[in-house]
């Protein structure tokens, strides 16, 4: 990791109702890392994430990203320093591929500006980057789930942020599309890119995070390296289920069965 966090979580409190979410969540993301957060489903990944992007008003503690308190600045500056990569989805609208790119320079456009010769030039640079500039005039829904994925990573890359948050990016992707995708992420990260991925599968942490989160019952049960962090004992209390793990030595990996 790096000398500085990029994502510093304190204390967060968050509940609704009357109901605890979760508390006490502390945890930090070092630049250029790619981490997992895990929990089953319910655990409050959705949830955290939509905290870190300030969609979500919690009740107690800070988090800061670069530094800066995110509830302490605009939705322009907040654009700049982090980028959410939603699922793909089915899409109401069947917008160009260059279009669906280009919106994530909206922050920097005024309302009725169109965008610039140099915003379009970048997204197609872009949609070279991940694979997809063959299809930059077809339309979002006529593609396949893998290609609206890398779409929607094009639209984060064009805000210039470095840090890139994803909920549960691949879950509605084949097996071939989400290789497809984990590459770039790969990919990413060597370019300089921070990822934070959430997930409920644990076999996700193992193949393609640094540093694992596991968020369980509201809280932070451990944080650090797949291999060190996480063992048969951990995942078997969390999933409530006889989770073992084999390990793989030639590839310095562990498998869930």
């Amino acid at each position: 990791g790096g000398i500085l966090a990029i994502l510093q979580v304190n204390d967060i409190y968050m509940g609704f109702s009357g109901e605890i979410l979760f508390k006490d969540i502390n945890f930090s993301v070092d630049e250029k890392d790619k981490i997992g957060i895990i929990g089953v489903n319910g655990a409050g990944k959705t949830t955290l994430i939509k905290c870190i992007l300030n969609i979500l008003n919690y009740k107690k503690g800070t988090i800061e990203v670069d530094q800066k308190d995110i509830k302490s600045i605009d939705s322009n500056e907040r654009a700049k320093l982090l980028s959410y990569v939603p699922q793909e989805h089915t899409p109401l609208f069947n917008h160009l591929l260059l279009d669906v790119i280009l919106m994530g320079a909206a922050g920097r456009l005024n309302f009725y500006e169109s965008p610039k010769k140099s915003d379009i030039e970048r997204a197609n640079m872009i949609a070279r980057y991940l694979g997809i500039e063959k299809l930059i005039s077809k339309g979002y829904g006529e593609i396949s789930g893998g290609e609206r994925q890398l779409t929607l990573i094009g639209r984060a890359l064009m805000q210039d942020s470095k840090f890139l948050l994803m909920d549960e990016p691949h879950s509605n992707l084949d097996y071939g599309n989400r290789i497809m995708v984990m590459n770039i992420l790969e990919n990413l990260k060597k370019d300089g890119y921070t990822i934070l991925i959430s997930s409920h599968n644990p076999q996700d942490a193992f193949l393609y995070a640094d540093e694992v989160i596991i968020l369980n019952e509201g809280k932070v049960k451990v944080q650090g390296p797949p291999n060190d962090v996480l063992t048969s004992e951990l995942l078997s209390s969390i999933y409530k289920q006889n989770i073992e793990l084999i390990d793989i030595k030639e590839k310095n990996i562990k498998i869930c069965i």
